[in-house]
């Protein structure tokens, strides 16, 4: 029974990637909805400002949206899960630089 609980569930990951691909928004925010307590507290330890750390999230959410042609997770559909929670993640790192930078920059 566990065996197929996982299969099913790397099936519906798979799914909703592939859909999400499509275009389809509900199902990217079924994929990366999961990752936002970590995306902010990620976000909140490089900004150390808690609406920053918000903005951060929302704007790696903005951008998976709009570029989730450029994700190339290859490799098993665990691989693909794991893939997609990295390059989201360094998403929001890279929005977490560029608002550090800007406010220091001016």
């Amino acid at each position: 029974m566990g065996s197929n609980s996982i299969s099913l569930e790397t099936t519906s990951r798979s799914a909703l990637l592939l859909q999400a691909r499509k275009g389809d928004r509900e199902s990217l925010a079924r994929l990366v909805l999961p990752y936002a307590p970590g995306l902010y507290l990620g976000a909140l330890r490089m900004t150390r400002n808690a609406a920053d750390a918000e903005d951060v999230r929302q704007e790696a959410f903005l951008k998976a949206m709009s570029r989730l042609a450029q994700f190339s997770g290859i490799g098993t559909q665990d691989q693909e899960q794991d893939d997609l929670r990295a390059w989201v993640s360094r998403i929001a790192t890279n929005a977490s630089i560029d608002l550090i930078r800007k406010r220091r920059d001016g």
